[in-house]
């Protein structure tokens, strides 16, 4: 449920129930992929997003000698080997066997260019897994463990090429740019819009500048897909008792390492993310603007010099503070009432909404479990309407003033949530 976004649809239908013969299928030609490496190759990672890719491939079979691609065919497809072998004829030089994993079309794919020969099936013919150039640019590191090279996007100044993966989210997968100290989001695209509507960000959210925000420097429209260009923070490392060391980006993933451990986020590290992410959200409403999705996974961790700093990122939810939603938008575990009664006409988003969205943060590091627990939507939505939090579970030790403010913060009506001039008090101590 963390990754899911509260939307109107989803509203309105059950979960969709895992195990379906698209997932059988793309795992089994996952393994195949795997099976068919040349020795000595790099396994391939990422599996849920390989099978993802695979889902949206085609499969074709060829008999013997038939041909697969002709001459001047366009590189908008890579073709994979699953099972027999193919052969490349260029016409001024011997024809060449290309065997089981091969990968034809990524120069083609690369250059955009057309086939320069024909390819034809082997003698016990060819199976192949075809993936059409934009399910690739979709997904950057299944285009990059496919394609030997990471996918390019052209900005201002320079070029920047996306390396590893650091996380996802309900609204799009964040990479590494490789080079730099600087990050890319790319938008998966939203329901609501039209094909290849870019997801709206205001300029004065670009614009933004605080020391506990992620500052954005490009907003790049490319491959059919939306891209910011943000600061990378450094992220820590948490060392396991029993395994390899834990790198963590993102709260999410701090929270996810401790509890391997069965271990709880420490009081001082919550109390940090309070005031951290509070000073940000301050900052965010004088500039006219309500966040509107803080969760985990959007709350950022930086390092200088052994000194530990949270910083608030994705805006894409973002819009100006006190305006009636016309849908709902958010997610779930951590959505105030006032975001799901969108139906009354005095339904506002306020900055206090943002401070709700934080509290059921804190309440979740502070106990290791969301404020509501449901695994169906509707339910969990209606918990946030009417249900109270079970505040007995947090620690004895939590800091009076920081239980506090889950309590108050975590009030259905915005009215009787903390004012602005009271969290400056909490974040300064006074």
């Amino acid at each position: 449920m963390n990754d899911t976004s509260l939307e109107t649809e989803e509203m309105k239908k059950e979960p969709e129930q895992p195990g379906t013969e698209d997932d059988a299928r793309a795992s089994i030609v996952f393994a195949l992929l795997q099976l068919n490496r040349a020795t000595g190759d790099v396994p391939y990672e990422n599996r849920k997003d390989f099978l993802e890719v695979i889902k949206n491939a085609d499969f074709s079979t060829w008999p013997a000698g038939a041909t697969i691609i002709e001459q001047g065919t366009p590189g908008d497809r890579l073709y994979v080997i699953l099972e027999g072998s193919a052969v490349d004829m260029p016409p001024d030089c011997a024809p060449s066997v290309l065997e089981k994993g091969a990968r034809i079309g990524k120069m083609q794919l690369l250059n955009n260019e057309q086939f320069s020969s024909p390819v034809a099936a082997g003698t016990a013919g060819a199976s192949l897994l075809i993936i059409k150039k934009e399910t690739l640019l979709a997904n950057p590191v299944v285009y990059r463990s496919l394609l030997d090279q990471g996918l390019l996007i052209q900005g201002r100044d320079c070029a920047y090429v996306l390396g590893e993966k650091l996380g996802e989210g309900a609204t799009g997968h964040v990479f590494e740019i490789e080079g730099h100290t600087l990050c890319a989001k790319i938008f998966r695209p939203r329901p609501d819009a039209a094909a290849g509507a870019p997801v709206s960000i205001p300029e004065e959210i670009l614009r933004l500048r605080h020391p506990n925000i992620v500052s954005i420097h490009e907003n790049i429209s490319a491959h059919g897909a939306q891209f910011i260009i943000m600061d990378l923070a450094k992220g820590l490392t948490i060392r396991r008792k029993n395994g390899g060391p834990a790198r963590c980006h993102n709260v999410r993933q701090m929270m996810e390492a401790f509890q391997s451990e069965q271990q709880r986020v420490s009081l001082d590290m919550t109390a940090k993310v309070f005031r951290h992410v509070a000073a940000a959200l301050l900052h965010i409403h004088e500039q006219g603007f309500v966040h509107r999705d803080v969760k985990p996974e959007h709350i950022f961790i930086d390092v200088n010099e052994n000194d530990i700093s949270f910083m608030l990122s994705d805006f894409s939810l973002a819009f100006p503070i006190s305006t009636r939603p016309g849908k709902i938008e958010g997610t779930p575990h951590y959505c105030p009432p006032e975001a799901i009664s969108i139906e009354k006409p005095e339904t506002l988003i306020a900055g206090s909404a943002d401070f709700y969205s934080l509290a059921a943060v804190c309440f979740e590091l502070l106990t290791g479990q969301t404020v509501f627990s449901c695994s169906n939507v509707l339910e969990l939505a209606q918990q946030h309407l009417q249900a109270e939090p079970d505040l007995t579970v947090l620690p004895s030790e939590t800091p009076i003033w920081l239980g506090k403010f889950i309590e108050q913060a975590l009030k259905k009506n915005p009215d009787e949530r903390p004012t602005r001039e009271e969290i400056e008090k909490l974040i300064t101590g006074a």
